[in-house]
C-alpha cells in the first residue's frame, strides 16, 4: 500500500512589534514677563534727545526735553494728559503730584490730570529736582533751592561743588554727590549743612537708605558710607564699573556692573550674596519688581531674576522680532510692571509695559 507524505507547511507570522517610544517634548518655558501692552511714541527726529521715563502712582510719565509731558494709564497705555512746554530736566514725583522743570522755573503738576498747581520762578538752569517730605526744590548755578508744597520759598543752600548726581534723601537729610568729588548732605527741613565726606573717586548714581548712601565710583569701586552718626566710609569693593543707580530690596543691595552681571551684597556689612551673569548689557541699575528684580538690557529685552540668589525665573523676554534699542527703563512704583521705551532701525519709538506671564515659574 503507498503511503503518500502530506507535508502540511504552516506559516510563520511574525509577532508584533511595538512601536518605538518617543518621549515628548515639553513645551517651552513661558517667560517670566511678557508684553502687557504697548503704545507708539512718536518717532525720533535725528539728534533729538532721549526721552526719560517716570512711573507715578497710576500713570506712566514719558517726557520729551522738547515737547514736555506724556502721561499714561499704567494700567492699559491710555493716554491720560498732557503738558506740552519744553522740559531741562527729569521729572520727580511729589507725593501726588509731580515736578516739571522748565526753563528757569518750576512747576507742581497732578499726577492724575496734568492741572498746575503751583509754579515758581528762579535764575539760572536746573540741573536736578528732589522732593522731600514737605519739601521740593532744584540744583541750580552752584546751590540748592527749597519750596513747601504751597510753593513758598523754604531755603537756599550753597553748594561748594557742581552737583553731579540725582538727590536722594536719607532719614531726614538730603544727600547729593559733587564734582570736588564729595558727598553733601543738607537738612531738608532748614536747608543747613550737616555733614560732608571727600571721596576718593566721583560717584554716579545714588541710593540711599536712613542708614547708608550706596553708589558706583568712576574708579570702578562699588561704595556704602555711613549717614548717621559720624558719617563715614562703611564698605567697598573693586569691581567693573556699576551702570545706573542701585536698589535697596529689604537687607541686600543690588548693583548692574559692565561685566554684565547683577549682583547683591548685605546692606551692611557688604557681604556678596550672588553674581548672576546676563545675556547683554543692561541699560540701567536693576529694577524693583513686586517679589523679583528686573534687569533691561540694551537690546531690547528683559530678564527677572530672583532676589535670594540671583536665578532667572523663565527666559529672556523679547518684545518684539527685528532691529531694537533700549532707550530707558524704569519699574513701577507698586513693583507691578515695568516699563520701557526702545528705538527701531526706523527711529520709531514704542513706550512698552511689562509684567508677569500667565504660568511663568515663580
Amino acid at each position: 500500500m503507498a503511503v503518500t507524505a502530506i507535508c502540511v507547511a504552516i506559516a510563520q507570522t511574525p509577532a508584533p512589534q511595538n512601536p518605538p517610544q518617543t518621549t515628548p517634548t515639553p513645551p517651552p518655558e513661558p517667560p517670566s514677563l511678557a508684553v502687557a501692552w504697548q503704545v507708539a511714541l512718536n518717532a525720533a527726529e535725528e539728534g533729538q534727545e532721549t526721552p526719560w521715563l517716570v512711573p507715578a502712582d497710576a500713570r506712566v510719565i514719558v517726557a520729551e526735553p522738547r515737547a514736555g509731558l506724556f502721561a499714561y494709564h499704567g494700567a492699559d497705555g491710555r493716554a491720560a494728559w498732557t503738558f506740552k512746554e519744553p522740559t531741562t530736566a527729569p521729572p520727580v514725583l511729589a507725593g501726588e503730584n509731580i515736578l516739571f522743570i522748565g526753563t528757569n522755573e518750576l512747576r507742581l503738576l497732578s499726577q492724575a490730570t496734568g492741572r498746575q498747581q503751583f509754579r515758581v520762578a528762579f535764575d539760572g538752569p536746573a540741573t536736578v529736582a528732589f522732593s522731600a517730605t514737605d519739601r521740593i526744590g532744584v540744583v541750580v548755578a552752584g546751590q540748592m533751592l527749597a519750596w513747601d508744597i504751597q510753593g513758598e520759598s523754604a531755603w537756599r543752600a550753597p553748594l561748594s561743588g557742581k552737583a553731579i548726581t540725582n538727590v536722594v534723601t536719607s532719614g531726614p537729610l538730603l544727600v547729593v554727590g559733587t564734582d570736588e568729588p564729595a558727598l553733601v548732605a543738607i537738612d531738608a527741613a532748614t536747608g543747613s549743612a550737616a555733614w560732608k565726606i571727600a571721596l576718593e573717586a566721583t560717584p554716579s548714581f545714588l541710593n540711599a537708605t536712613a542708614e547708608r548712601i550706596y553708589f558706583g565710583g568712576s574708579d570702578g569701586f562699588l561704595y556704602a558710607y555711613l549717614a548717621t552718626g559720624a558719617p563715614k566710609h562703611d564698605w567697598r569693593f573693586r569691581l567693573p564699573r556699576a551702570i545706573g543707580q542701585p536698589i535697596v530690596v529689604g537687607d541686600s543691595v543690588y548693583f548692574a556692573l559692565l561685566d554684565n552681571s547683577i549682583r547683591a551684597f548685605g546692606a551692611k556689612g557688604g557681604t556678596q550674596r550672588f553674581d548672576q551673569v546676563v545675556e547683554s548689557r543692561p541699560l540701567s541699575g536693576p529694577l524693583q519688581l513686586k517679589d523679583s528684580i528686573g534687569v533691561a538690557l540694551t537690546t531690547g529685552r528683559v530678564v527677572e531674576l530672583s532676589p535670594k540668589d540671583g536665578k532667572p525665573i523663565g527666559p529672556t523676554s523679547a518684545m518684539a522680532t527685528g532691529s531694537l534699542r533700549l532707550l530707558r527703563a524704569a519699574a513701577a512704583i507698586d513693583g507691578t510692571h515695568l516699563y520701557t521705551i526702545t528705538i527701531g532701525r526706523d527711529l520709531s519709538r514704542t513706550l512698552a509695559a511689562w509684567a508677569r506671564s500667565s504660568g511663568a515659574a515663580r
